[in-house]
């Protein structure tokens, strides 16, 4: 008899067929290679964390894996071994021993009908490696390689179809008989009914661990609050209530991640019930296979990639058809009817509530999905643009089908996974002229939204851009009219007015910050040469970093404006109209949204050289200052910048619009974490309010 250690559980010996046993060990131990995978994890989240908290966590998730959880899988296996064999085992054809054999595991092993589970490989099984500190000696491909081998193999099959004794007849004929439907049914309740708390559902030992947590808190905090009622000592009563306050949190966070992992328990059984369904329609003679059931999410969910990437790739033909469709029908701000037609129509069909000409424009859209009541729901936007350029037409309504193709693959991974929330995609006109989105905001179309997401088409990668503040105005300069030769001097000359306040301006850009840009046109200066003007205008395009600088700027433009009209005798007018913000680029959503991209070959440069690159205007910036966003742009493969008609060309080229769908793809993946990752939330609004807060001071 072999010495067994005082701490070391004693395994009884097996009594029935290997293949009975060894797919429930296997089971087993699927749990605590999830403690395995949990270790694995800490580890990669150094990136956001201190280091020694890296090394503490990773320390305390190797120990619970090499000793307390040992333990319990010693246990987890001697009550599988004492529990008495379901009538119509599955995995398995296979006789079990009978009952209170007494036969030896050796002794079983030698028989030509059964490969018992000895002593020795359980043992090997779930003791982890003293010298490599390992979690297992088995790895999982191994166990589903000897799981197929088991009922596949040639010698086993030899086995199972070789001439029996009339003894071996007469023990096996419950066995060769064709099972009973009551039996099927047994059988295919025994596999689908495992309550969502076996060691096999990473929900379950999620669970676990929160309720762990909020149990480790709750003790944390009556200990905290009874020395608070013995101590006399301020300093220690305050770090005691700094304590309580961290305990709550702690009891608050975990309580509603527990909320949302049983939702998603939730929805794994409503699958579980389908599939069962499903089996029990099965025909008699069918043989019933095992198969893995997906899990339901956690804090992220790597499984969303497939979902969204096969949603996408379903529509990407008629998305493709739709972008070169809008494309040869160029429509400028507030004409976009065209576009706004088959955008809206393609929406309804894939099961999007739509609502065409929405917040009193006629040609802006809102497209929605959600799967339960907003009030308890995370929501996401999306944005698409469709107005074209004057004379130079189409360059970026690739952003239309990147919003479409970011919101239909959200909606569809939030089906399949069954993800608590609302999507919504915004059709905004006007991007290029008057700011569809800033009438958006003002109509309320960003309230009860979580984030905003939105990507832009260009001849090169960023993720923050270094977008400027932009404001217009118009100025109109009213003179007195004269004959230029007989009585130039009877008149006020309203070109002179604009043409000084013209080289007034030019002379202001070396005196203002290097990122600030000024530029403007005539519009008006008269209508003949030999009649003085009465009346002249301008427009003039002014922006720069931040909105404070933005103001500073507008004071001094407009300084120049009304001293020219009062050195020149005439009346001023001036009309401010366009007022983008500058992007407040989220950093929390934009790093998730770069991961994806990386992960698909995308490259980056540091976020401060791309601050220096990009030196556009967009709407967008006014929504960035009412919700956390991210307006990333994606490289369509040319070398010409935007508003050219060279890189209109190039938008509707393959290569531009496989980089939409790749760009679209890691779009909806950080929409949807936005649903699911309470801590990317949290820190994201933080940041945003933070971002707020700066402007302000």
């Amino acid at each position: 008899m072999s010495h067994q250690s005082p701490h070391t559980p004693v395994l009884e010996t097996p009594k029935y067929s290997k293949t009975y046993l060894y797919p429930k060990a296997t089971n087993i131990y699927h749990y605590y290679a999830n403690a395995y995978a949990f270790a694995e994890m800490v580890t990669k989240q150094a990136w956001k964390l201190p280091k020694q908290q890296i090394l503490d966590d990773a320390n305390k998730a190797w120990l619970n894996v090499r000793n307390y959880d040992r333990h319990r899988i010693y246990d987890e296996i001697n009550k599988l071994l004492n529990t008495p064999i379901p009538p119509s085992p599955p995995y398995s054809h296979e006789s079990a021993a009978p009952a209170g054999s007494t036969e030896s595991p050796a002794m079983v092993s030698s028989s030509p009908n059964a490969d018992a589970l000895t002593q020795q490989q359980l043992q090997q099984a779930v003791t982890p490696n003293s010298q490599t500190g390992q979690h297992l000696s088995i790895s999982m491909q191994e166990h589903q390689n000897l799981d197929h081998q088991m009922t596949s193999t040639p010698r086993r099959q030899q086995q199972l179809h070789q001439p029996q004794t009339p003894q071996q007849s007469a023990q096996s004929s419950d066995r060769t008989r064709p099972p009973t439907d009551s039996e099927r049914a047994s059988s295919v309740s025994d596999r689908y009914s495992t309550p969502l708390s076996t060691p096999t559902s990473k929900n379950a030992a999620a669970q676990k661990q929160a309720l762990q947590d909020i149990e480790e808190a709750t003790r944390k905090a009556e200990e905290y609050k009874s020395l608070v009622t013995m101590t006399t000592d301020e300093d220690l009563a305050k770090d005691l209530y700094v304590k309580i306050q961290q305990a709550e949190a702690t009891i608050l966070e975990n309580q509603k991640r527990l909320k949302r992992l049983k939702s998603g328990a939730e929805a794994q059984e409503r699958f579980r019930q389908k599939r069962r369904k499903k089996t029990e329609d099965l025909s008699s003679g069918t043989t019933e296979q095992p198969f893995e059931m997906p899990e339901p999410l956690l804090d992220t969910d790597t499984g969303f990639s497939s979902a969204v990437e096969s949603a996408i790739d379903e529509i990407e033909e008629e998305l493709r058809d739709i972008s070169l469709r809008i494309h040869a029908h160029p429509e400028t701000a507030m004409r976009e009817i065209y576009a706004h037609e088959i955008l809206t129509k393609f929406l309804e069909s894939k099961g999007f509530t739509v609502t065409p000409s929405a917040f009193g424009l006629e040609t802006a859209f809102v497209a929605e999905y959600h799967n339960m009541p907003e009030s308890k729901s995370r929501t996401v936007a999306y944005i698409s643009e469709y107005d074209a350029l004057p004379d130079i037409g189409h360059g970026c309504d690739l952003i239309a089908i990147s919003g479409v193709a970011a919101a239909y693959g959200t909606m569809c991974a939030m089906r399949t996974y069954n993800v608590l929330g609302k999507v919504v995609l915004l059709g905004t006109p006007a991007e290029e002229s008057i700011g569809g989105k800033i009438k958006l905001i003002h109509a309320g179309a960003y309230k009860k939204i979580d984030a905003c997401l939105m990507v832009h088409p260009a001849h090169a990668n960023a993720l923050y851009g270094g977008y400027l503040a932009l404001a217009s105005v118009r100025v109109e300069y009213n003179g007195r009219a004269a004959h230029a030769a007989a009585a130039p001097w009877e008149g006020a000359n309203a070109l002179d007015a604009v043409v000084l306040a013209y080289n007034g301006i030019s002379m202001l850009r070396q005196q203002v910050p290097p990122t600030t840009r000024i530029h403007g046109i005539i519009t008006d200066g008269g209508k003949s040469p030999n009649v003085i003007p009465d009346h002249a205008s301008a427009l003039f395009f002014i922006r720069a970093a931040t909105g404070l600088q933005l103001i500073a700027l507008r004071q001094k433009i407009t300084a120049c404006l009304e001293s020219t009209g009062m050195a020149t005798g005439c009346s001023t007018k001036l009309t401010w109209e366009q007022e983008y913000y500058d992007v407040l680029v989220n950093d929390q959503l934009a790093e998730r949204f770069g991961k994806y991209m990386t992960d698909r070959g995308v490259k980056y440069l540091p976020k401060a050289e791309e601050l220096k690159v990009t030196k556009a205007s967009t709407d967008m910036g006014n929504v960035s200052y009412e919700v956390p966003s991210i307006h990333a742009v994606y490289n369509i493969g040319t070398t010409h910048g935007l508003h050219t008609a060279e890189f209109a060309e190039a938008a509707k080229t393959p290569q531009a619009h496989n980089a939409t769908m790749r760009a679209a793809k890691c779009l909806a993946l950080t929409g949807l974490d936005v649903l699911v990752d309470d801590l990317l939330n949290k820190e994201a609004h933080k940041e945003f309010k933070a971002a707020i807060l700066a402007q302000k001071q």
